[in-house]
């Protein structure tokens, strides 16, 4: 149940960020093709929870409790681990489904390295020509550009006409314009960085990356060396075994690692963050 559980939360985040993956480049490469409605997300995201406990379903028939036996000390232990059967049939099914789980996952990994790289060139390009639309105009149409008024009547201290001319003694006036004047002050932070615009999206290739970064190494650790085996618990020094058991669980920083990165992108989950530790002290 653990190893089921484990790997099955394991496999559904490497799904979602494949996930999301695809909606930033519907989104950035293809902004006037279909994109994914809500309904599409839901079913997306169901179905990666369906598909992982589908693939790690046979866990169930391959692992259970296996006895290791160390000669040096003369001690039996016993641990949940791969089973050593003798029957053929069954070593050839073990083979083949672990075989097949890493070609998914590094099937996965790349499908995210490519889309991400496509959504990455996309934004290049996007500022490249920004910055060349920008230093072809005049520097007195350049800062005209950076800092023209918002179709809504929002002037360039971030205030609409009609807020100007409200009584502001009211409580809810001042609310709408603290708001507004954010609201403003970040549109024109957005003009003036064209990377501004892509701030979810990069958040999402950080996410991404650090998650390549770190499955890699456990994917690779798995193939070159089974932890199962009593070779491995026997004939391995206590420096090695450690190694190998660090990088097998290294993808676990992906998700430690998720709600840093969230932090840093996102201001308003830095801030319900506050609000959940400081209860409202914090304002």
């Amino acid at each position: 149940m653990a190893w089921f559980c484990t790997r099955t939360i394991s496999t559904t985040s490497g799904l979602l960020i494949l996930i999301i993956a695809l909606q930033r480049f519907l989104k950035v490469c293809r902004p006037f093709g279909p994109q994914m409605t809500s309904l599409w997300k839901r079913v997306l995201v169901a179905g990666a929870m369906a598909l992982s406990c589908l693939m790690h379903t046979p866990l169930f028939i391959f692992y259970g409790e296996i006895t290791l036996h160390n000669p040096i000390l003369n001690a039996t232990g016993s641990r949940c681990g791969l089973i050593i059967n003798e029957d053929k049939t069954l070593v050839k099914a073990e083979m083949g489904y672990f075989y097949f789980m890493f070609a998914s996952a590094g099937c996965v990994l790349l499908s995210i390295i490519i889309l991400y790289s496509l959504i990455g060139h996309r934004i290049y390009e996007k500022v490249r020509r920004s910055k060349e639309r920008k230093s072809s105009l005049p520097s007195s149409q350049s800062s005209q550009y950076s800092f023209a008024p918002e179709e809504n009547g929002t002037n360039d201290f971030g205030t609409t006409d009609a807020m100007v001319t409200a009584p502001y003694s009211k409580v809810a006036s001042l609310k709408r314009h603290s708001a507004d004047k954010r609201i403003a002050i970040k549109k024109r932070k957005t003009r003036k960085n064209p990377v501004e615009k892509h701030r979810y999206t990069l958040m999402f290739m950080l996410i991404a990356a650090v998650c390549v970064v770190t499955y890699i190494p456990s994917l690779t650790a798995n193939i070159i060396q089974n932890i199962d085996s009593e070779i491995f618990w026997t004939e391995f020094t206590n420096g090695e075994r450690a190694l190998y058991i660090f990088l097998f669980q290294l993808y676990i920083f992906n998700h430690v690692a998720n709600p840093f990165i969230y932090g840093l992108f996102d201001g308003t989950f830095r801030l319900e963050v506050r609000k959940l530790f400081c209860k409202g002290a914090c304002k």
